[in-house]
């Protein structure tokens, strides 16, 4: 039994505007989708090249005081600064060359141990608060990312519970 539906031209076109509003709402949930996923593999490749600069000032930091505490052992000691596993020259040529100056120093400081000590506790001050403020920054930068997601959701709710505003 074939029944034989005939719709008005108004029904007709209130269907049509229907499917092509249901249509647009699937294309722009599809491409918020879509930016979402693209912002994350963004923060994902920022947080990876961040943690690998960080990794090498790091090692570089720590090359750097090895040196320092190094030249202050040598200094004590009297003799020539020993070789370190970070030198990339020859044993050779790791004796400190000291190009001499025109003018004397007014205020030469040696480099002492409790200097030493110090540039460690301030190093180690300094990196507490940078991550202290990575910390602080992660938080706002989720807490915002929190807003925006609640205000889409009000947003939805306001246009699903409010049928003239489509």
């Amino acid at each position: 039994m074939v029944i034989n539906i005939h719709i008005t031209p108004r029904e007709r076109e209130r269907l049509i505007r229907e499917e092509r509003q249901r249509r647009r709402v699937a294309r722009i949930l599809q491409v918020r989708q879509q930016a979402n996923e693209n912002a994350d593999k963004v923060r994902r490749n920022l947080h990876y090249e961040k943690e690998n600069k960080m990794q090498e000032l790091r090692r570089e930091l720590r090359r750097s005081v090895s040196e320092k505490i190094s030249e202050v052992v040598s200094e004590e000691h009297g003799g020539v600064r020993l070789p370190l596993p970070s030198d990339t020259s020859s044993a050779s040529s790791t004796a400190p060359t000291r190009i001499p100056m025109r003018t004397p120093r007014r205020h030469h400081h040696t480099f002492t141990k409790q200097d030493a000590i110090r540039a460690l506790e301030r190093g180690r001050l300094a990196q507490e608060r940078l991550r202290a403020q990575r910390l602080a920054q992660r938080k706002e930068a989720m807490a915002a990312i929190e807003r925006r997601r609640q205000a889409a959701q009000e947003a939805n709710r306001f246009h699903l519970a409010n049928p003239t505003s489509r």
